[in-house]
């Protein structure tokens, strides 16, 4: 397997910076993912039902992901994680959507199926910017999607 998981949000931040300085390649993106529910789950099943939230996340990236040679993985914070890659809109689409169908399939002790609120920017929709702002992009775009998680689902995110 030649992924690359990055355990801290430092280590991501310290390869973010090494490449800052140098000219994204075309189809360079940045997908910035936040568990929908987590404080549910902590709040009503413990934080073990939590931590295996974040488990099944990880498990569901390695699981779309895991064949690209670029892909390098992190969570960078409670239940955020970033990917950052080299691929084709079309690759793009098809991983996401790989992830989306493994997690809601999950199945684990308290946990069956659940799903993440997802960002995305990409050096083809926003060819001057920096890796640092495609990660900007990338999470603002993240938490509308999150918003509409919410909105849509009938649930409140800081409710349990």
């Amino acid at each position: 397997m030649n992924l690359r998981i990055l355990q801290t949000e430092d280590i991501f931040y310290e390869e973010l910076k090494a490449i800052e300085d140098k000219e994204l390649v075309k189809d360079t993106a940045v997908v910035f993912l936040d568990v929908n529910r987590l404080k549910y789950y902590n709040d009503n099943y413990g934080h073990d039902a939590g931590d295996e939230l974040l488990r099944a996340t990880a498990e569901c990236l390695n699981g779309a992901f895991e064949d690209s040679s670029t892909a390098i993985i992190s969570r960078i914070g409670g239940d955020e994680f970033v990917v950052m890659l080299v691929a084709s809109e079309i690759e793009l689409k098809r991983r996401i959507d790989k992830f989306n169908t493994i997690a809601k399939t999950w199945c684990g002790k308290v946990i069956n199926g659940f799903t993440a609120s997802i960002g995305v920017a990409s050096t083809r929709d926003y060819p001057d910017a920096s890796a640092e702002e495609l990660c900007k992009i990338a999470d603002d775009n993240m938490l509308i999607d999150k918003s509409k998680f919410y909105s849509q689902s009938g649930h409140e995110r800081r409710k349990n």
